[in-house]
């Protein structure tokens, strides 16, 4: 009976986020997606997912965590926190409205396409929570750091930690702090949300536009301190033009 009452609350809850993120970016909201608790009654078998989605499905109730699979469009909580249901709401809305593809991307498209939808992720919530803090604060912004020494510093979080960690270190750092300082700029209205939108809206689909995207946004919202790396960065964004 808990985990039914549970599971019928988690739902309600995500669709309430769903709506009102759709409102607040000015989008459209499309047919809810399947909503489940990871609770002790959910089992891989009865989802009829593809064998390959099962380490990830095992993994999840475990690390207490939450995930979003677009095909076939499955929102798991695991638990029941507005962090995670606003986060996965965001997910749910971009990936329906912009359409992304990760398959055919470079490495470096990849990764920003990464760092995109979990900076859009971190918006959203923020829009719903915004006492939200971001966790990432205290440490140095590894996107304009020397190769050799943003390796060091990872290797130091998986010696740590794990690999898995360190892996995600730099999306959720550069995601987390762009979504933060955009979300500060629309609250004093040097954004407006139009801008947003057209950022919630791309497919980014041309090879580099997403690399090129996130350049563009560290430079607009987290530049770095020394003159030097700036001029750098815009120079190689302003040969993409």
């Amino acid at each position: 009976m808990r985990y039914l009452d549970m599971q019928s609350r988690i739902e309600l809850a995500v669709q309430e986020a769903i709506e009102d993120i759709a409102e607040e970016i000015g989008v459209s909201v499309p047919k809810y997606p399947e909503v489940f608790w990871l609770g002790r009654k959910l089992k891989f078998e009865n989802l009829f997912l593809a064998e390959s989605y099962r380490e990830d499905f095992e993994d999840m109730p475990s690390a207490k965590g939450s995930y979003y699979l677009d095909f076939p469009k499955m929102i798991f909580i695991g638990e029941n926190n507005p962090e995670d249901i606003t986060e996965e709401s965001a997910h749910f809305l971009h990936y329906s409205h912009s359409n992304i593809r990760f398959t055919g991307k470079n490495v470096k498209d990849r990764l920003s396409l990464y760092i995109l939808d979990e900076m859009l992720a971190f918006f959203c919530s923020k829009l719903l929570i915004p006492e939200r803090k971001n966790p990432y604060k205290s440490e140095p912004d590894l996107f304009y750091m020397a190769e050799d020494n943003k390796e060091h510093f990872l290797d130091e979080i998986r010696r740590k930690n794990d690999l898995v960690i360190a892996d995600e270190f730099f999306i959720y750092q550069q995601a987390r702090g762009l979504g933060e300082r955009m979300y500060t700029s629309y609250i004093l209205g040097e954004t407006p949300i139009e801008d947003v939108r057209d950022i919630f809206l791309s497919s980014f689909s041309k090879s580099g536009n997403a690399t090129y995207k996130v350049a563009h946004l560290k430079l607009k919202y987290w530049p770095p301190k020394d003159k030097r790396i700036k001029e750098m960065v815009q120079g190689l964004i302003g040969a993409r033009r």
